[in-house]
């Protein structure tokens, strides 16, 4: 189909509101038979007729893709599965009306509409609903499932922006479709529950946190951190597992964090520094560093000349680490160096997918010797390295571009407004996600243990939780800021006029206002019993406040999460709705 002279047009939409045109002019092509690359909200995909051998085949030579690598297949809407599979089993009923549409693939046994091309000759075939307006618009008007890997030369670094796919594929597909970058910016999770054991066999957004509580018993494939051999015959049954990929033209390093203190940003920096060294005065070449933000400055001193050095973003904040990682193993390229050393992250929630992709971007060439001693001409990095407050991962999520973020706020930042964030980004899907501060919270405590245990049994980790005091810095880049009282809300308000339209109690903005006898913790109005604290029903309690079980017993903990967990569901089922009504919000 490809006739551009050369060249191939790009389209571009509003990714919140597509036009219908096109998005219908993508459509056609696709159901004609052509290949057209689309965003959604993890990487943009190279589409093809997923029923249409001929058209899947087009995906693979534009790509240069192994003919035994399986692409996964791209619905929208849940009625599309059922002809291409052979049942769906309970337990996956479950699992798409909790996580669809969005970044999570279930591998489900085939039909026989599916090509033997698509599922590299295997009996299942991976299939999700992307959760992206132009993706499910593009599949919608096709009025047919598609087959979608992404949209890169194979092996290269997955593309996150339109102008990565014109990068590599110009000329060798019919169409690309310009919704902005992408959000997430690492792959769908790929998801085998069709075995005796149920297996993560790609990490990806959705993590094995996630999981659990619906698939029990769920672990990772060890081929996660350790590739088929190309001459193992056993054929990949997910993408991602037996060949070279995400590589930067660039030789990627890895430096391994030591397993016993994956924070150490001293240590990993300490390493970096002397395997650049050594990168240096062995090919005299431009070499580039992938730092995180609390090693980034340490780097730029000690090394003057002959190295690049980009972030990825803060250890703190994984998901903007996540939607950067891909970009910046494209600029190494642009950027001329010849080797690249990056900083590897802890391997826990989303940091697992990244490190996937890291490991596999070096070809798992890893650098995992600890370094005791710093070298005496060193430059200063153990001052100008930071270790951040929040460690690997915790609640905390930054806000790239489109992210929507909410704050939590209560007195100590130990439980109320943690466990809140930690629900919060356990159910709600992008762009949505939370943080938590405190009124008169201490600097770097962590979640209590009553706080953290009530979240583990219901499948959300508090682990990594640090207290931080509330900040206008916060309040500036929060899309909305959540108090657990009254009280908060008016002292925030008063603090920060400017910004008291997006100021509100939970239960208030939730539309969940607690019957004025529900029972909260009477110290909160200063009539602690003798016993040491206990729930008591006060009258006139503010009915938007959520009560404050710190310092009580289990069943307390307990209460505040059911209490959280009404009031969190209602307001997700808010945001969700202004979302379909208002592509502002």
């Amino acid at each position: 189909m490809i006739d551009h002279m050369g060249r191939t047009p790009v389209y571009r939409v509003d990714p919140r509101q597509p036009d219908e045109a096109v998005l219908s002019l993508a459509g056609a092509i696709l159901r004609s038979g052509g290949t057209v690359a689309f965003p959604t909200e993890t990487v943009y995909g190279l589409g093809a007729n997923a029923l249409d051998a001929q058209a899947v085949r087009r995906i693979f030579e534009a790509k240069g893709r192994p003919a035994d690598n399986p692409i996964i297949v791209h619905v929208s809407s849940f009625d599309e599965v059922r002809p291409l599979v052979t049942e769906i089993p309970p337990q996956i009923r479950t699992l798409m009306r909790t996580f669809w549409p969005g970044p999570l693939t279930i591998l489900f046994k085939r039909s026989d509409l599916i090509p033997d091309i698509v599922t590299a000759g295997l009996d299942t075939v991976g299939i999700r609903m992307p959760d992206h307006p132009v993706a499910l618009g593009i599949i919608r008007h096709a009025g047919v499932p598609i087959a979608a890997p992404s949209a890169n030369i194979s092996s290269y670094p997955s593309p996150t922006t339109a102008e990565h796919v014109v990068h590599d594929l110009d000329g060798r597909i019919d169409a690309v479709i310009d919704g902005g970058p992408t959000g997430i910016g690492v792959e769908s999770t790929v998801l085998d529950i069709s075995g005796d054991k149920p297996l993560i066999l790609r990490p990806g957004y959705i993590t094995i946190e996630d999981l659990r509580p619906f698939v029990p018993g769920v672990t990772v494939d060890p081929r996660v951190d350790g590739a088929l051999s190309p001459a193992d015959s056993s054929p990949p049954r997910s993408p991602g597992q037996k060949y070279r990929h995400y590589s930067p033209k660039a030789t990627v390093w890895l430096v391994e964090p030591d397993p016993r203190m994956p924070d150490s940003t001293e240590d990993i920096a300490r390493r970096a520094i002397r395997l650049v060294r050594s990168l240096l005065d062995e090919t005299r070449a431009p070499v580039g560093i992938l730092a995180s933000e609390e090693t980034e400055e340490a780097y730029r001193r000690h090394f003057k000349e002959g190295v690049v050095v980009m972030t990825v973003g803060s250890r703190e904040h994984l998901r903007e680490v996540a939607s950067r990682l891909f970009g910046c193993l494209r600029e190494m390229d642009d950027a001329g160096v010849q080797t690249v050393v990056a900083e590897g992250f802890c391997s826990t929630g989303l940091g697992l997918a990244i490190m996937n992709r890291l490991r596999r971007a070096a070809d798992f060439r890893c650098f995992p010797e600890t370094v005791k001693s710093f070298p005496e001409n060193a430059e200063s990095v153990p001052e100008n390295v930071k270790t951040p407050p929040g460690g690997c991962g915790e609640e905390k999520a930054t806000k790239p571009p489109g992210t929507k973020k909410v704050l939590f706020v209560c007195t100590g930042n130990t439980c109320r407004s943690p466990m809140a964030a930690g629900l919060f980004n356990h159910l709600a899907k992008p762009p949505w996600v939370a943080e938590s501060a405190g009124m008169a919270a201490a600097e770097g405590e962590p979640a209590s243990l009553q706080a953290r245990n009530v979240a583990r049994r219901h499948g959300v980790d508090l682990s990594r939780h640090r207290s931080r005091r509330v900040n206008s810095e916060m309040i500036e880049k929060a899309d909305l800021v959540l108090t657990m009282t009254a009280f908060q809300r008016d002292m925030l308000r008063r603090q920060e006029p400017k910004k008291a339209d997006r100021i509100f109690t939970l239960k208030e903005y939730a539309g969940l206002l607690a019957p004025p006898e529900q029972k909260i913790h009477a110290k909160d109005r200063r009539n602690q019993d003798e016993g040491g604290g206990s729930w008591v029903p006060i009258e006139g309690r503010g009915e938007v406040d959520v009560g404050d079980p710190y310092g009580l017993s289990d069943e307390a903990y307990e209460e505040t999460w059911r209490e959280l967990e009404k009031s969190v569901r209602a307001l997700i089922n808010k945001l969700d709705a202004q979302k379909l009504d208002s592509p502002e919000v």
